[in-house]
């Protein structure tokens, strides 16, 4: 009897295994995993964490050049801030000059606006490529001497990055328009348009010069991550610091003033080196 028991035990142990086997499996779903939330260290909203902590580093991790590389940086960027700033400013100062000359009903007036406009606008297309060259040089030295900084705030403004690529670029085509087209445009709408064209020229840089303050308010009063420096996805408030607002406004009036005395020195030496009269009372007017 109780082989038989034992028979029919492993009978039905193999029948059900050959029914477990044959029957579809319920498909496993996997929950997906909880978004982790923090909390803006500026603006005191939650936010889902987008990015890795700030580097915790040490003097040791930085390479150096020259023995200081704060210094390379320093120098870099100085020199970078007083052309781009120069470039910006007298852009801005030959617009005015182009829309005042367009507005003037002196035709005389008029035209000795243009033609300052005109040689002012000569004097800055050289350092736009001054400035340029200059710009690209201070990102080689920061990625070779800051990498780790670097990879940190690309993770945080890897959007305004993209932006300011192509913004430079827009830039570069503009400013190229303006100078090139200024000439052959003669009749009074296509001056318009040529003016029209300087101030979209002057709106690209400006808003290249905040999208520049934004990285440097971000490090000095940052907003858009948490404590541990983590990003939290919203990239108008890692813009939108305490600190950007302020530091637009100061750029803009340095531009104005470094463009202003550069301009002032330049016309002083034409005035006192000039032998036309026209073109003396010009740049002593200038100056």
């Amino acid at each position: 009897m109780s082989r038989v028991s034992l028979a029919l035990a492993m009978i039905l142990l193999i029948a059900g295994d050959v029914i477990a086997e044959d029957r579809p499996l319920s498909p496993v779903v996997e929950k997906p995993p909880a978004t982790t939330m923090e909390r803006d260290v500026y603006y005191n909203v939650e936010g889902a964490i987008s990015g890795p902590r700030a580097p915790r580093l040490s003097a040791n991790d930085y390479p150096t050049l020259l023995g200081e590389s704060r210094v390379v940086v320093w120098i870099m960027a100085q020199q970078h801030l007083y052309w781009a700033a120069f470039v910006l400013g007298t852009f801005v100062l030959v617009s005015l000059l182009e829309v005042w000359a367009l507005l003037d009903r002196n035709h005389a007036r008029a035209g000795s606006l243009i033609a300052l406009a005109q040689e002012l606008l000569n004097l800055v297309m050289l350092a736009v490529a001054l400035a340029a060259i200059l710009g690209s040089l201070l990102l080689i030295v920061l990625v070779a001497l800051y990498p780790d900084l670097m990879t940190y705030l690309l993770d945080v403004f890897r959007p305004v990055f993209l932006a300011y690529g192509g913004l430079v670029l827009m830039f570069t085509i503009l400013a190229a328009l303006y100078y090139f087209t200024w000439r052959s445009l003669c009749p009074r709408w296509s001056q318009l348009l040529h003016a029209s064209l300087g101030i979209l020229l002057n709106i690209t840089g400006m808003t290249l010069a905040m999208l520049g303050n934004a990285w440097s308010s971000f490090m000095q009063s940052p907003a858009g991550v948490d404590e541990r420096g983590r990003y939290l996805g919203q990239a108008w408030n890692a813009i939108h610091t305490a600190l950007w607002n302020p530091f637009n406004v100061h750029r803009l009036a340095g531009h104005l003033v470094c463009a202003g005395a550069v301009l002032a020195a330049y016309a002083a030496s034409r005035a006192l080196t000039t032998t036309e009269r026209t073109k003396r009372l010009t740049m002593t007017g200038l100056a």
